[in-house]
């Protein structure tokens, strides 16, 4: 397109206007140069509807004006930075594209009459094209006065239109889009004979405010979309105003939500609801009773989700080979680094099949697997100039399925051999094979992923959608990849909401803590490949009963319950009354993450102090306000917490706790092809927690127990006697409950 300049005339064989003498003039035009080599930066704003393949059609309008105050504000910002009030509202559009879209190059239309000039004197409004980087880390001011050279380079004498340029090029350009630009900025009176831009924003200073319209492409955006957008303009001008050296991270334009974090939905459409079409008010008496959702291994019963919001499906990102990791991810890299080739953070997944299955068909649906999630084909690396740890996700990547023939025997001794550590700069980070017993009519499925591209929800969709294209059903398509969950999560942390959860977390751990030391522990190990052993135990029926009734007179859940009982006998028996214990929960309450395979899952470190001189049902709701709250502040990375507090990282040992606690439910029966999968214990990871309780609800009458300890921490015997006095600690409240019903249950001890 570029060299085209140099001869190019408009349709008539005649130069354009404004370009005097020869063509030798667009020869050293660099503005359009620049403008034109990057015209492949198209704003990929959040859609309402799929761009159809032709531009055009039904076009809507909303409206806004802004305060008097506001205009006077503008009028008087301009005034100070030596700029007008249309540049100041021209560099506004550019940093909300810049929010909305996550891209740092911003290009966007002008129309107005002060660019005539750049059509050579024309009486009428003309479109010129402005473009800039909109760096975070600069200052309002430094932006403005940026954007304020641009425009005096857009308006010079003898420079043509966007109008002209057009005119001359390619005729084969995207039907689907405006010439070099999506958005326009125009003076409210100003029209132009094309209007084939996603929306424009028209403007017009009156003597009462600033009137505001945006006329937008119908077949795009639903007019809510716009009226959210003209808002979220409105309140970014009313900040600017306020102080031009404020950093454009710093800018927030959601306050006018409500403070709701910014999020899109599967259509990508951009809302900040805050409604929960999950959980219904008669659920939620209060604040206080919340919908349970125990999800094995990843998530806790309890969790309040102050809204399912969705996640912005970041076209931004489909133009950039590497994304930004997620804190958990940045966790699981810096471990994997401090360990040394370790499979600490291996996750195997072994099921025996109580049949064959056919291997070339569980090898091509192993394969769309991986085509379909792009964490299958993910890898990291660091950027050697900045240090910032990026995903790399790769279009393919080698995927072998081997096949065995085997005896039980060799099976569970090739099983072993097949956990191994992972490269996390080598993609992929996950491996599956087959064994066929020769012994049995039964398989078994190997498959090993590290932690750094799955969690415990991830697995289970990883087996339900494996078993779906096993047999040849039809999967829902994704409109969201664990890439923009990445993203999202790195621009939350620039927001408010962020800080306010910050200084929560903070509060919480403005004192020490220390770990739980049981009176019959062991010293702490001085190695993070210390063994770890399970132990299992189930509840009798009329117990767990029991304790779910307690939950519902209470209106607690039967994970706090539980936590409650487990942390009173921690405090019991160490003789500490601090005590902090960590629990993981699914990061899947925003919409959209409920089917994609990824590391989600954070941990929250819940700290108590129970006191024997309490009855246990004060203390219960004294832990219920505890998990609540730890809720609401949910998207706080654990890692964040532990670098703020700059607590020393040990390699033998978790920060901030030694103890995890879980709440988990069972999982449904899974199959594939009508045949049975039943899980088979993997125990060759080393433990990562000194005690690790997981409670398993199998049904409403059923509660079963699992303890993995270590055994540097505590002796088999005496971890036997830990269950037996939990056992009997849980049965200790059940007869209180039911001798004193609602009355105050005295705190029990083991």
């Amino acid at each position: 397109m570029i060299e085209k300049l140099a001869g190019a005339a408009n349709r008539n064989g005649q130069l354009p206007v404004g370009v005097e003498q020869s063509a030798s003039d667009w020869q050293v035009d660099e503005y359009w140069k620049t403008i034109l080599q990057n015209r492949t930066h198209a704003l990929n704003l959040p859609l309402d509807f799929v761009r159809p393949a032709v531009k055009g059609g039904q076009r809507d309008a909303v409206t806004y004006k802004t305060t008097l105050a506001l205009q006077r504000e503008l009028a008087l910002a301009a005034e100070n930075e030596a700029v007008s009030v249309e540049v100041v509202l021209l560099a506004a559009l550019m940093l909300l594209l810049a929010k909305y879209t996550g891209q740092e190059y911003v290009v966007v239309g002008w129309t107005s009459n002060s660019v005539q000039h750049a059509c050579g004197g024309s009486e009428t409004a003309c479109t010129t094209v402005v473009a800039g980087c909109v760096e975070q880390s600069r200052t309002w001011r430094e932006f403005l006065a940026a954007i304020e050279q641009t425009c005096l380079q857009a308006r010079a004498p003898k420079r043509f239109s966007y109008e002209q340029l057009v005119d001359t090029m390619d005729a084969d350009q995207d039907a689907s889009r405006n010439p070099l630009f999506d958005v326009r900025l125009k003076q409210r009176h100003t029209e132009t004979a094309r209007q084939k831009d996603d929306f424009a924003l028209g403007f017009d200073v009156e003597r009462d405010g600033i009137s505001l319209r945006i006329e937008y492409d119908a077949n795009l955006f639903f007019a809510s979309t716009m009226e959210r957008l003209l808002r979220h303009y409105c309140h970014l001008l009313e900040q600017l105003v306020q102080d031009t050296d404020q950093r454009l991270a710093d800018l927030d334009m959601l306050a006018a939500d409500g403070d709701e974090p910014l999020v899109y939905d599967r259509g990508h459409n951009l809302t900040t609801d805050s409604a929960d079409p999950v959980r219904s008010a008669a659920h939620q008496p209060q604040r206080k009773q919340q919908a349970e959702h125990p999800e094995k291994s990843a998530a806790v019963p309890g969790e309040r989700q102050a809204s399912i919001n969705p996640l912005p499906a970041l076209e931004a990102a489909e133009k950039r080979p590497d994304y930004p990791a997620s804190s958990a991810q940045k966790r699981l890299f810096m471990l994997d680094k401090l360990l040394g080739r370790s499979t600490a953070y291996n996750v195997p997944v072994i099921r025996n099949i109580n049949g064959r299955v056919d291997s070339k068909r569980l090898e091509k649906a192993l394969q769309g697997l991986v085509e379909r999630h792009e964490s299958l084909r993910t890898a990291f690396h660091l950027e050697v100039e900045s240090g910032a740890l990026r995903q790399k996700v790769h279009s393919a990547v080698p995927f072998a399925f081997p096949v065995y023939a085997l005896t039980e025997a060799e099976a569970a001794e090739m099983i072993r051999d097949f956990v191994r550590p992972f490269r996390l700069d080598k993609a992929p980070l996950f491996r599956a094979a087959l064994i066929e017993l020769t012994d049995k009519k039964e398989s078994i499925l190997i498959l090993d992923m590290h932690h750094a591209i799955t969690d415990g929800l991830s697995v289970g969709i990883m087996l339900k959608e494996l078993a779906a294209l096993y047999e040849n059903r039809q999967l829902e398509p994704l409109s969201l990849q664990y890439k923009d969950y990445a993203v999202w999560e790195s621009q939350l942390m620039h927001t408010q909401e962020w800080k306010k959860q910050e200084a929560y977390w903070l509060e919480r751990f403005k004192e020490p803590v220390h770990p739980v030391r049981l009176r019959f522990s062991r010293p702490p190990a001085l190695t993070a490949e210390a063994t770890s052993r399970t132990l299992h135990f189930s509840l009798e029926e009329n117990t767990a009963t029991a304790l779910q009734n307690l939950a519902h007179s209470t209106e607690t859940t039967l994970f706090m319950v539980m936590l409650a009982a487990f942390t009173v006998l921690l405090s019991r028996l160490s003789g500490q009354d601090d005590i902090v214990v960590g629990t993981p929960i699914s990061g899947r309450h925003r919409e959209g993450l409920e089917n994609i395979v990824g590391m989600f899952v954070n941990t929250l470190a819940i700290r108590n102090q129970p006191r024997s001189s309490q009855s246990f049902l004060t203390y219960l709701h004294q832990v219920k306000e505890r998990l609540l709250d730890a809720y609401e502040n949910q998207d706080y990375a654990f890692d964040q917490l532990v670098d703020k507090l700059n607590v020393p990282r040990e390699i033998n040992g978790n920060p901030l706790f030694n103890v995890m606690f879980q709440f988990a439910q069972h999982d449904e029966a899974e199959t594939i092809d009508g045949l049975k999968l039943q899980a088979v214990e993997y125990d060759g990871a080393p433990g990562k927690f000194d005690l690790h309780f997981v409670v398993v609800q199998e049904n409403q009458r059923a509660l079963h127990l699992e303890m993995t300890y270590r055994e540097a921490y505590l002796p088999d015997e005496t971890a036997r006697e830990f269950l037996a006095h939990f056992h009997g600690l849980v049965q200790q409240i059940v007869r209180d409950v039911q001798q004193d019903g609602k009355e105050e249950i005295a705190t029990p001890h083991p």
